[in-house]
C-alpha cells in the first residue's frame, strides 16, 4: 500500500491533476465522468485555441531531477546524441533550454538504457506511465473538441438544452468561439504571438536556418 502511494506521488510530480478525459458528448462522457473537474479547463483551452493537442513530452532534466542527478544533464544527453537516438519526433532537442532534450513515452523507452545509468528503473517507469496517461487524456480532449467543432449550430443548441451543466459549459464555449468578433480576435492574437516568438528567438531561428541551409547545400 505504501509503495503504491509513493508511486502515485512520483507520477503526480510529472503531471499534476487527476487524470480525466471526455469522449463523445453523451455516451463516453458517462464512462469517464468519474474523473471530472480538473481536466475541464484543458477542454475549454482546446476549444478556444482550435488546435489539436500534441503528444506530451517530458524533459530529460526533469527525469534526472527526480533521481537527484540533474547535474549530469549534459553528459546524459551527449550520450543520447552519440547513440543517434535523437529522431526529432520521440526524442528531440530542446533548443530553448539547450542541452536539454524532450521525450515522448516512446522516447523514454528509446533512451531507457542510457537513463538507467542516472536514475532508477522505478523513476523511468513512472515517467513512462505518466506520459502514457497524459496521452490518453489529450486524446480524449481532442475527441470532444473535434466532436463539438463538427456539430452545426442547431445541433449545439439541442445539445446545450439536453446536457448537464458540465457539458453545457463546453457547448457554450464552442458556440462563443464561432462568433465573428471572437474569430477575429483569435486570428489577431495568433498573428502577434507569431511575431513575438520570431523577435524573441530571432537569434536561435537564424542559427537553425543557417545550419539547415548548410546541410541542404551539402
Amino acid at each position: 500500500m505504501k509503495n503504491n502511494q509513493e508511486g502515485s506521488t512520483v507520477k503526480n510530480k510529472f503531471f499534476t491533476g487527476q487524470i480525466c478525459a471526455y469522449a463523445q458528448i453523451r455516451s463516453l462522457w458517462q464512462e469517464w465522468g468519474i474523473y471530472m473537474d480538473k481536466t475541464d479547463e484543458k477542454v475549454i483551452a482546446s476549444i478556444r485555441s482550435r488546435e489539436t493537442l500534441c503528444e506530451p513530452f517530458l524533459k530529460v532534466s526533469k527525469i534526472l531531477d527526480m533521481g537527484g542527478t540533474g547535474n549530469y544533464i549534459s553528459l546524459c544527453n551527449d550520450r543520447n546524441a552519440e547513440a543517434e537516438l535523437v529522431d526529432g519526433e520521440d526524442v528531440r532537442m530542446d533548443f530553448v533550454n539547450f542541452p536539454d532534450m524532450e521525450l515522448t513515452a516512446a522516447g523514454v523507452r528509446i533512451c531507457r538504457n542510457i537513463l538507467d545509468s542516472y536514475v532508477s528503473e522505478d523513476i523511468i517507469a513512472d515517467a513512462h506511465e505518466a506520459l502514457c496517461e497524459e496521452k490518453v487524456v489529450r486524446t480524449h480532449i481532442n475527441i470532444i473538441s473535434q466532436t463539438l467543432c463538427e456539430i452545426n449550430i442547431y445541433g449545439l443548441v439541442r445539445a446545450y438544452i439536453k446536457s448537464d451543466a458540465r457539458i453545457r459549459r463546453f457547448v457554450a464555449e464552442e458556440i462563443c468561439q464561432r462568433f465573428i468578433p471572437v474569430r477575429c480576435f483569435r486570428a489577431i492574437r495568433n498573428m502577434y504571438y507569431g511575431i513575438f516568438v520570431r523577435i524573441k528567438y530571432r537569434g536561435l531561428i537564424s542559427v537553425c536556418g543557417r545550419i539547415a541551409a548548410e546541410n541542404y547545400v551539402k
